[in-house]
């Protein structure tokens, strides 16, 4: 496994923190995003949503959508308090964006990964951008870059693709570089049936930019 992931970053109100968890269903968990962060939460990067035993660790899907109000949200002022509107402000004037979580790694309280998901996520959760020395971690093993959770992950979605690949680059391509990274792409989107054409493409754009 990893070398874990130092989850006290994820405690505070600090520059990680982008909003909080809406629902959950069988595949992916909704988040509001707090409007002067939403530049920030770009779909392809990693997300981090801390639970009272841990968290959950997945990409942003490109799906996103205007938040809709009324009975199926209750603001967290409301239900806890005012003092929750010192932390995370007005609901109802600073949310307006909602997007999906794709759940893709669980973590202990301790900060390590493991294998199963039996991490309970609720609505009102804090939900941070994962730190970059924390997604190296995981996804690195010693010398070796492993990409496996990339079988997990609609390919065939230019946008998810392309961010991806740019999101890794910037993480992991001062260590691996942009052609290790395209192979490993190539390797997990012939095992999960993606087509091979987007990857290309993809790579041929993202080869353009990072130059």
């Amino acid at each position: 496994m990893s070398n874990g992931i130092d989850i006290s970053r994820y405690n505070d109100r600090n520059e990680l923190l982008i909003g909080e968890t809406m629902e959950m269903d069988m595949r992916s968990v909704k988040i509001f995003v707090d409007r002067n962060r939403f530049p920030d939460v770009r779909p392809g990067i990693f997300l981090i949503i801390r639970a009272d035993n841990g968290g959950l660790i997945g990409y942003v899907g490109s799906k996103i959508t205007k938040t809709k109000y009324g009975g199926e949200f209750i603001p967290i002022y409301i239900q806890y308090g005012e003092e929750a509107r010192d932390l995370y402000g007005d609901i109802e004037k600073e949310y307006v964006y909602n997007v999906e979580l794709y759940p893709l790694y669980e973590v202990d309280q301790d900060g390590n990964i493991r294998p199963s998901f039996t991490i309970y996520v609720k609505p009102h959760q804090p939900v941070y951008i994962l730190h970059d020395d924390d997604l190296r971690h995981i996804l690195t093993y010693g010398d070796e870059i492993n990409l496996s959770f990339l079988l997990y992950v609609d390919l065939d979605d230019y946008i998810i693709c392309r961010n991806m690949a740019i999101y890794l680059y910037r993480v992991l391509g001062d260590r691996y570089g942009l052609d290790y990274i395209f192979k490993e792409f190539l390797r997990y989107g012939l095992k999960n049936k993606s087509s091979i054409d987007v990857i290309i493409n993809v790579f041929e754009e993202v080869s353009r930019y990072v130059e």
